[in-house]
């Protein structure tokens, strides 16, 4: 019998280093969030019944953490971050900045964060990034975070079969 993930509880106090801040979503993000969706990112989604939707969400209460990145002067979302815990002992990180706060360096800072935060108060033995091979960007803000190339595997990115990069940190090997 595979044992149920150790749930995950979000950080007690916003993570932020004077740039961007990572802290719960709230009601009035939620015109930032819609907006700053990416309508392929989203393509797998369709055609699935909402009741399904809402029960998965239930069901990964204690889970996940999802934050809003946001704007540390203004407080406006500029993306959103993740953990998710897996099944095994590993925590996948997961970062989407809005399309038009890419290329400021907000997806690093926010992994930068939520990665330390993990390695640190929330002891987290692993994290993990999956990336394309073709997304430079994404692999640039993993290698940035001291994240190590660890395997591949077959997934789909953008609903196109595709070999995914894992990405990892492992506390054993930091000790």
């Amino acid at each position: 019998m595979i044992p149920a993930p150790i749930p995950l509880a979000a950080p007690a106090h916003p993570l932020t280093d004077g740039v961007v801040t990572l802290r719960p979503q709230c009601a009035a993000d939620a015109e930032a969030v819609a907006a700053g969706r990416d309508p392929e990112r989203h393509r797998w989604r369709e055609g699935m019944p909402a009741a399904y939707l809402r029960e998965w969400e239930a069901r990964q209460a204690g889970r996940r953490v999802p934050l809003v990145v946001a704007d540390a002067a203004t407080d406006e979302p500029a993306g959103l971050v993740e953990l998710a815990r897996k099944l095994h002992a590993c925590t996948l990180l997961t970062c989407r900045i809005f399309p038009e706060r890419r290329r400021q360096g907000l997806a690093t800072r926010a992994v930068r964060l939520l990665s330390d935060w993990g390695r640190g108060d929330a002891d987290l033995p692993c994290l993990q990034l999956e990336a394309a091979e073709a997304d430079t960007a994404w692999l640039g803000v993993a290698e940035k975070n001291g994240f190590e190339r660890l395997h591949t595997r077959r997934g789909l990115v953008r609903s196109r079969p595709q070999v995914l990069l894992v990405l990892g940190w492992i506390a054993e090997r930091h000790r």
